[in-house]
Parts: structure tokens; C-alpha cells; sequence
């Protein structure tokens, strides 16, 4: 068996991949952030642009209707796929993979806790 990672958008990398395939997918749609994100290499030269402007919740949905309908098809029946997304998206995302997929099939999710405030209280009293 070989491995192989391909990197890019689903809708253009998957249709050419061989249905139920796939053993491991890993989507990181946009968030729904309405905004145009802009970030530079390390060498401060190359610029990275990608407009993540949506006309509403429906657009999105069916943006990401695409993608899941295209990882469902290359996906091996033992297969898994995680998804990426944030609080602005989560509820759309999984609306959408509860309708291709089922929701029987959501099995867990992994949430992320970032600390907001100081430990310098903490750090001085130990």
C-alpha cells in the first residue's frame, strides 16, 4: 500500500482520484470570516490572497456541499475525515456533512481552548 498526500482544493484534486480510495481526508474550508485574508512568505517577497467574502450562509453551504459531496465519493467505506472549522462555521459545516454523509456517522469533535488571559497571578503566588 502506498501513501500519498495530495494538497490543494478537493474540487479540483478529487474528481480525477478513484472512488473510495481514499483512506484519510482532511478539509480546511474558509472560515465564513467575510473578510480578504492576505498574508507574506517568511521572505516578506511572496503574498498569499484569498477572499473568503460570502453572499450569505447558503453560498457557503453550498461551497462546502461541493467539497463534502467530492470527499464522500473518493472516501473508503473504513475511511475518516476531519474538518477544520471555527464558531462562525461549525454549525453550517456540520449541517452540510450530516446531509451528505448522515449523522449517524459523526463519530467525535476536537475543540480547542485558547487561555485569554495572564497566569502572571498564578506565577507569583507559586
Amino acid at each position: 500500500m502506498t501513501a500519498e498526500l495530495r494538497q490543494g482544493d478537493c474540487r479540483v484534486l478529487l474528481p480525477v482520484v478513484e472512488a473510495e480510495s481514499v483512506r484519510l481526508a482532511y478539509l480546511d474550508p474558509p472560515f465564513f470570516t467575510q473578510k480578504v485574508h492576505r498574508l507574506r512568505g517568511r521572505d516578506r517577497r511572496e503574498e498569499f490572497v484569498f477572499a473568503d467574502l460570502w453572499s450569505g450562509h447558503e453560498q457557503y453551504a453550498e461551497f462546502l456541499h461541493a467539497c463534502a459531496t467530492e470527499v464522500r465519493r473518493a472516501l473508503s467505506p473504513d475511511g475518516s475525515l476531519f474538518v477544520h472549522c471555527d464558531r462562525r462555521s461549525g454549525h453550517i459545516a456540520r449541517a452540510v456533512l450530516d446531509r451528505v454523509f448522515g449523522a449517524h456517522r459523526f463519530r467525535s469533535e476536537i475543540v480547542w481552548q485558547y487561555r485569554r488571559w495572564s497566569n502572571a497571578r498564578r506565577a507569583q503566588s507559586g
